[in-house]
């Protein structure tokens, strides 16, 4: 069961792409249209040049030495982008451009993200030109790194002056406890308390002084921009290569889906597996489009061989004699002359055949006489008898019609069931000659061939041929598949075996 699975998906997967590859140009056209659309879309669509720039984030505390952790783990990533894209860096960045740009068009035109696990804040500036954005970019992070500076300095000048605030508290409080000590002598209870708060005093004042002097010596740098956008890459929106190359993933996309629609829609043999889904039976073989000379030679008569060849090993007819009905499908021009060539080179085989030319006029049967080099005709009731003279067990028998007749008329039926029990009776019935002379055929001969026209016969048609075969209880052998592109050339002795 398992390996009957794998085999049906191996056919499944090869029937998608044999429809893929018979619908390309429907593929390769919704690519090239794509592509064109987005082409397009460039042309039209404004382009936008982004420019960044990267900075790096300085710690600022009163020992940047003594850090027991990185400097990114100390830090608030988040907090810093938020700052770097705020209104009053971007009024910053506005003044330092020379009032070129407003602050709002410069904080909606910037983006500030921070690399992970780094100290590093990148900002990017998006604006119509190349030169306009790398000036906004570089900007905007001078002016973060100043705002942050200047927000750090700040905040140290107020606890500078706080501090110098309590220092002269502390020296009035030290100058009030020393003149008590002297006016109390240095004995005293009293004394000795006074000594004990300007202990406390003096310590507290050594304290402050200390704070003071590590406030003033902080480094309040707020970073270094460390890859400046004028000397960076920019890069532009849309993206010409990333437009075209989504731009060919949706036409191909697209064309792929389209592919699968027409085949739904009209579906056309044009494989093994598509006269097999249609009850064509087998592929018996192809006819190529430069297989039209009468009789076939070199390699066409080959291709003619293997048509037969497949046809005797499925058992043809029993007994090899009967009446085998060629049922054409599709144009007649392409597939013309195609049952009368296999019909000659089965008589090749040594089965006396007798082929049975339907509605031929004079001109056509000159015509054939001369390709086939046939010999003078045996005249009779039903019609004329043309025995091959380089091949005696093919004959070409043309009936005795008028034009009011239908095709098999009783005089082509009197000949079937004289000839047929002694040799290969084969008669093409193409389907201009109607539906129910198709049936007629069908019903009277002992087997069918199937002529279909590669990527013009559609399967719908050749599923409602091998329907019909099967209602008035025949058998299709297989399917011969004919190069669409194949055309009689004048000169080649090839005519029709019935009329357009």
């Amino acid at each position: 069961m398992y390996q009957q699975h794998q085999e049906d998906v191996s056919v499944d997967l090869r029937r998608y792409l044999e429809i893929l590859w018979r619908r390309w140009w429907v593929v390769l056209l919704s690519v090239v249209l794509c592509v064109g659309a987005g082409v397009a879309f460039l042309a039209l669509a404004p382009r936008q040049a982004t420019a960044t720039a990267s900075v790096s984030i300085n710690l600022i505390t009163s020992d940047p030495f003594d850090v027991g952790r990185p400097v990114s783990e100390l830090i608030d990533p988040a907090g810093e982008a938020q700052v770097a894209s705020s209104f009053v860096v971007a009024e910053r960045a506005a003044e330092s451009l020379g009032g070129d740009q407003d602050a709002a068009s410069v904080r909606s035109a910037t983006e500030a993200v921070s690399v992970a696990n780094t100290a590093v804040l990148r900002i990017s500036a998006t604006a119509g030109s190349e030169d306009q954005a790398r000036a906004i970019a570089d900007a905007s992070a001078n002016a973060f790194l100043e705002y942050r500076s200047e927000l750090a300095q700040n905040r140290i000048e107020r606890r500078v002056e706080q501090s110098n605030a309590r220092l002269d508290e502390l020296r009035e409080e030290l100058k009030s406890v020393n003149e008590r000590i002297a006016a109390l002598g240095e004995d005293s209870d009293a004394a000795i308390e006074a000594q004990s708060d300007r202990t406390l005093i003096s310590l507290e004042i050594d304290a402050l002084s200390t704070q003071l002097a590590t406030a003033r010596g902080i480094d309040t740098n707020g970073g270094t921009v460390i890859s400046p956008a004028a000397a960076g890459q920019v890069e532009y929106q849309p993206s010409p290569l990333l437009v075209l190359l989504t731009s060919a993933a949706a036409g191909l996309g697209l064309g792929v889906i389209l592919a699968f629609v027409l085949q739904g829609l009209r579906p056309r043999a044009v494989s093994r597996g598509d006269i097999r889904n249609s009850g064509g039976e087998d592929l018996l073989g192809q006819i190529d489009r430069t297989n039209t000379q009468m009789p076939p030679e070199g390699e066409g008569l080959a291709a003619y061989r293997e048509i037969r060849e497949r046809l005797l090993a499925g058992g043809l007819v029993a007994g090899q004699h009967g009446l085998l009905a060629v049922l054409p499908i599709g144009p007649a021009a392409v597939s013309r002359g195609v049952p009368l060539s296999l019909a000659r080179v089965l008589a090749q085989s040594g089965t006396p055949v007798e082929f049975i030319a339907l509605h031929e006029d004079d001109v056509e049967v000159q015509q054939l006489r001369q390709a086939l080099a046939l010999g003078e005709p045996e005249v009779g009731e039903a019609g004329a008898r043309y025995v091959a003279a380089d091949l005696p067990t093919f004959s070409l028998f043309v009936p005795q019609t008028g034009s009011e007749d239908e095709p098999l008329s009783s005089a082509v039926r009197q000949e079937i069931e004289r000839r047929r029990s002694s040799a290969l009776v084969m008669v093409s019935v193409p389907e201009h000659f109607g539906r129910a002379t198709r049936l007629a055929a069908s019903r009277l001969a002992d087997a069918s061939v199937l002529v279909a026209v590669r990527g013009r016969t559609l399967t719908s048609t050749l599923r409602r041929t091998t329907h019909d075969v099967a209602l008035q209880g025949g058998t299709v052998l297989g399917t011969v598949l004919v190069d669409r592109r194949r055309k009689a050339q004048p000169g080649t002795g090839e005519v029709s075996t019935g009329r357009p």
